[in-house]
C-alpha cells in the first residue's frame, strides 16, 4: 500500500521503521538485536513487530500522535452503527460517562470517521466489575448511554436480564421495607433462576428466615452493633495481647 501524499512526517517514519523492523525480522533479527541496528526504544520495537501491517502501528490522529478518543473508539463506532453520528450528541454521551473531552476533538474523530469510514467495533465483552456497577446502580441514576448498554448486554444473555431483574426486585423491597411480604416469593424466584449464583445468596437469609423477615420491614439498622463488634475484634490485631485494661481503652479510643 503506498503511503498517502497527505501523511505527516510522523506517519512516514513509522512506516519506515515498521518496514525496517519486519525486514531485521524476516533475517532471524531478535528483539535486542533490532533495539541495537535500528536504535530504537524496547517498547516501539515491540508494538512494530506485533503490528502485521504497517496500518495496525500507525496512529490515527492528524499528527500521528495517538487521540484522545482512540481509547474509546470501539464505543463511538458501536453508537455509529446505529445511527448516532452527530458530534455533539456523541459527545454528551462521553461527557455523561465522566470522559473529559472538548467538543472540537469530537468533532474531528466524527470527520475521520465520515472520511475514512468508522473502525470496526470489537465485541463489546465488559468486565465484570463494570457490568455489575451497571446492575447495582439505581435506573434513575444512570445515564442513558449506560442504559442502553445495559439493555444490550441484558438482550444478548438471558441470565444477566435475569439478575437485573431479581437485583431490582430486591433493592425495591428493601427501600420499601416490604421484606416481610416480598421475601419469600423472591427466595423462590432466585433459587428457580437457574442462575448459580443467585442460589447461594437466597440461601443465606433462608438460613435465619424468620429474624431477616422481621428485619426488612424495620427503620433500624445493625450497623452501630456491627461498629462496636468491630472495635472489639481490635483484640484480635494485637494477638490476644490485649488483657482486660488495655482492651476497654482501645475500645473507647476507637468509639
Amino acid at each position: 500500500m503506498l503511503p498517502d501524499k497527505d501523511e505527516g512526517p510522523l506517519t512516514q517514519r513509522n512506516r519506515q521503521r515498521h518496514a525496517a523492523v519486519h525486514a531485521l525480522m524476516e533475517r532471524g533479527v531478535g528483539l535486542k538485536g533490532s533495539m541495537r541496528e535500528l536504535r530504537l526504544d524496547p517498547k516501539t520495537v515491540r508494538r512494530f513487530m506485533r503490528a502485521a501491517t504497517v496500518e495496525e502501528s500507525l496512529t490515527h490522529g492528524p499528527s500521528g500522535r495517538t487521540g484522545m478518543l482512540d481509547a474509546h473508539a470501539d464505543y463511538l463506532a458501536w453508537r455509529w452503527d446505529e445511527g448516532c453520528t452527530g458530534a455533539h450528541v456523541l459527545h454528551a454521551e462521553l461527557t455523561s460517562q465522566g470522559i473529559h473531552v472538548s467538543k472540537r476533538t469530537v468533532r474531528r474523530f466524527v470527520h475521520r470517521m465520515r472520511e475514512h469510514g468508522a473502525p470496526t467495533p470489537r465485541s463489546l465483552a465488559p468486565k465484570a466489575r463494570e457490568v455489575s456497577a451497571l446492575i447495582l446502580t439505581p435506573p434513575d441514576a444512570l445515564a442513558e448511554p449506560d442504559r442502553a448498554l445495559l439493555k444490550e448486554f441484558s438482550a444478548r444473555c438471558l441470565d444477566l436480564a435475569t439478575i437485573l431483574t431479581l437485583v431490582e426486585e430486591f433493592a425495591e423491597m428493601l427501600v420499601n421495607r416490604r421484606g416481610d411480604q416480598s421475601l419469600d416469593g423472591w427466595i423462590n424466584s432466585a433459587k428457580t433462576s437457574g442462575v448459580p449464583e443467585l442460589h447461594g445468596f437466597a440461601d443465606s437469609p433462608a438460613r435465619d428466615l424468620d429474624a431477616v423477615r422481621a428485619g426488612l420491614p424495620l427503620p433500624w439498622s445493625s450497623g452501630v452493633v456491627e461498629g462496636h463488634f468491630n472495635r472489639i475484634v481490635l483484640k484480635r490485631q494485637m494477638f490476644g495481647r490485649a488483657g482486660q485494661r488495655l482492651l476497654p481503652h482501645r475500645i473507647l479510643l476507637a468509639h
